[in-house]
C-alpha cells in the first residue's frame, strides 16, 4: 500500500511535469534530457523501504512528490539557473493537504506552521530585504521543502540540511571556482554589485534529500539494528 501511494505521487508529480513542460519552455525553463532519468533514479532509490514500511501513507505521498520536485529543480537550476514555480507550490500543497489530514493535533499544527514560517518565510524576508540577492526559486524551493517535510521530520532536522546544504554550496563555490571558473555566472545587483552566482538547488536538494532518507529508511533499519541512533 505505501509502496503504490509513494509511486502513484511520483508519477503524478512527474506527469504534472510533462504538461507544464510547454509552459516552462515558453518562460526559458527546460529539463534537460538527462534530468528524467535522475528524476527515475531518485524515486527508485527509497522504494524499497516503502514495501513494508510502518510510516504513515502521507509521508510516502509527500516523499514522491518531493524525490521528482528535487530532480527538477536540480536538472532546471543547473541547465537554466531557474526552477519552476509550479512543481514548488504542488508539492508544497500537497504537503499542507498531508498536515492537516494526518493526525497531529493543534500542537503538532502548530509547530508545523512555525517550520513553515521559519524554512520559507524567512527567507522571503531575507529575499524581499536583499533586493534579490537570493534568488526567489530557492526561496520557493525551501518552502516547498518545509511545506512536505516538516509536519513529519521537524524543524531542528530540516535546519541541520539547511546548514548542510549551505556549507555544501560554500564548497562546491570553492571549488568552482578553482576548477571551472566559467562554470560561475556574474550578474549586477540593483544597487550596481557584481554578484557571482552559482546554482543553489543542487545544494538544498542535496541537504533535503539527505534528511529525507534518513527518515524513511530508518525504521526499518532500525529494526535490524543498523542505525546506533535508534
Amino acid at each position: 500500500m505505501m509502496l503504490l501511494a509513494y509511486l502513484a505521487a511520483a508519477a503524478g508529480m512527474a506527469a504534472a511535469a510533462l504538461v507544464l513542460r510547454g509552459r516552462w519552455v515558453s518562460r526559458g525553463i527546460e529539463i534537460p534530457e538527462w534530468g528524467w532519468p535522475a528524476m527515475a533514479i531518485l524515486v527508485a532509490v527509497p522504494a524499497p523501504f516503502a514495501v513494508q514500511s510502518s510510516l504513515p501513507l502521507g509521508v510516502w505521498v509527500c516523499a514522491g512528490v518531493v524525490m521528482v520536485l528535487s530532480a527538477i529543480a536540480v536538472a532546471t537550476d543547473l541547465h537554466c539557473r531557474k526552477v519552476p514555480k509550479e512543481a514548488a507550490w504542488l508539492v508544497a500543497g500537497t504537503g499542507v493537504v498531508a498536515a492537516f489530514t494526518a493526525d497531529l493535533g493543534l500542537t503538532g499544527l502548530v509547530l508545523y506552521a512555525i517550520t513553515v514560517v521559519a524554512l520559507g518565510g524567512v527567507p522571503f524576508a531575507a529575499w524581499l530585504i536583499s533586493r534579490g540577492a537570493i534568488g526567489m526559486g530557492d526561496v520557493r524551493l525551501l518552502g516547498a521543502y518545509a511545506a512536505a517535510l516538516g509536519w513529519w521530520i521537524g524543524v531542528q532536522p530540516l535546519l541541520g540540511a539547511v546548514l548542510a546544504a549551505a556549507a555544501l554550496q560554500i564548497l562546491a563555490r570553492v571549488m568552482v571556482k578553482r576548477v571551472a571558473p566559467a562554470a560561475v555566472t556574474r550578474t549586477r545587483t540593483p544597487r550596481g554589485r557584481i554578484r557571482t552566482e552559482l546554482p543553489f538547488a543542487p545544494a538544498l536538494a542535496a541537504g533535503f534529500l539527505g534528511i529525507t532518507l534518513v527518515f524513511l529508511t530508518a525504521p526499518a533499519l532500525c529494526g535490524g539494528g543498523g542505525l546506533p541512533l535508534c
